[in-house]
């Protein structure tokens, strides 16, 4: 499901979609979701389908990890593999916390007495973390972000296009506000996580 629709760009664009923009509207909107999910580093796509990720077992108390849903529904099991992606040993879920606690989409592992991978044998190379990835919804503003940007690309037609006046000697020159939105790039700061 794209983070936009056709309503969302059209209150944004202040006007109906013509027929041919209708026709293009989803490519627009799956190559503008592309474009979110590369500024923020991270997909917004609701957790349907339980899937297995691996990450490497690094000797620290955090595992960073891709966001996933946590919560009845949506279990999480989390298992040392080999080479060959065969389970080695699972670990139980009293050794570990899913975090942040207050949210039902989750972000890393923390251990609670012993860093990851600590007392594992030898042919462990990656920890398997089955969960349901993605998160519990498309956020509001990333939902408008992404109306936001459709409607730039249709193309607005209110007075901000006007960029400049002159008037018998005196002229001044307006900022471009349909070209750059510091909103829209605060608002993907805000969703993006730096690795360390």
């Amino acid at each position: 499901m794209a983070y936009a629709d056709k309503t969302s760009v059209e209150g944004v664009l202040g006007r109906t979609l013509t027929t041919a923009e209708v026709s293009a509207l989803p490519a627009l909107l799956s190559a503008i979701d592309e474009y979110i999910n590369s500024q923020t580093g991270r997909s917004f796509d609701v957790a349907e389908n339980e899937e297995t990720r691996y990450y490497d077992v690094e000797r620290s108390m955090v595992l960073d990890v891709d966001p996933f849903i946590m919560d009845d529904d949506h279990p999480l099991v989390v298992e040392y593999v080999d080479a060959d992606e065969e389970v080695v040993s699972t670990v139980d879920s009293s050794d570990y916390e899913a975090r942040p606690r207050n949210k039902a989409e989750k972000a890393y592992l923390q251990r609670r007495s012993t860093p990851w991978g600590t007392g594992c044998v030898s042919q462990v190379t990656n920890i398997a973390i089955t969960a349901y990835f993605g998160g519990d919804g498309v956020p509001a503003d990333i939902a408008y972000a992404a109306a936001w940007l459709a409607a730039q690309a249709v193309g607005s037609t209110d007075s901000l296009s006007l960029k400049s006046e002159s008037i018998e000697g005196y002229s001044r020159t307006f900022a471009d506000a349909t070209k750059e939105n510091s909103i829209i790039q605060h608002t993907f700061d805000k969703y993006y996580e730096v690795l360390i």
